[in-house]
């Protein structure tokens, strides 16, 4: 009890094990609480986090196929990303095993670590120029994410009230 009342300058309190998280900084708190918790706490708004980021990543490469559906030889790109996840999240994805820190990762075992890929279709051609761009396939691809990212925003927004409640102790 010493020990906590000194690190948090005499302001906490301890009252049948719970902590009162406004009277300690993140630094502290992860040292009390076990930081796995503390991770997991967080992992759902870092996964809606990192499916934003894809979201975005797909909205601008879609663009990119739109504004390039006149240019001869033009071929469409995707955006990768949803699969990864779910490997990942499964734990059925290939992981390398990194025997030093700065060895570079290989596989996508850790959901932290799932990035987009872009993949560009070389196979098809939609016309006699070698560009492959549909149109139509483009603008409906840019209508489902937008709703996508909109799902994920207010869900990301859900799960920030959801911590916020709990910080505050539902006041």
């Amino acid at each position: 009890m010493a020990d906590f009342e000194r690190r948090s300058g005499g302001a906490g309190w301890l009252c049948l094990g719970v902590l009162s998280i406004s009277t300690l900084r993140q630094k502290e708190l992860s040292e009390v609480i076990d930081d796995e918790m503390w991770n997991s706490m967080f992992k759902p708004v870092d996964i809606l986090q990192q499916g934003l980021a894809a979201s975005w990543t797909r909205n601008t490469v879609i663009r990119n196929n739109i504004a390039n559906v006149e240019t001869p030889g033009f071929k469409a790109s995707e955006v990768e990303f949803e699969s990864l996840m779910s490997q990942a999240l499964s734990g059925t994805g290939f992981q390398g095993v990194r025997t030093h820190a700065r060895h570079i990762e290989i596989g996508s075992g850790n959901p932290a670590n799932v990035r987009p890929r872009i993949i560009k279709n070389e196979s098809t051609s939609m016309r006699m120029d070698g560009n492959n761009v549909d149109i139509e396939a483009e603008n409906v691809k840019l209508a489902q994410n937008s709703i996508y990212y909109n799902t994920l925003l207010e869900k990301m927004n859900s799960e920030i009230r959801r911590l916020r409640t709990a910080i505050s102790e539902g006041r």
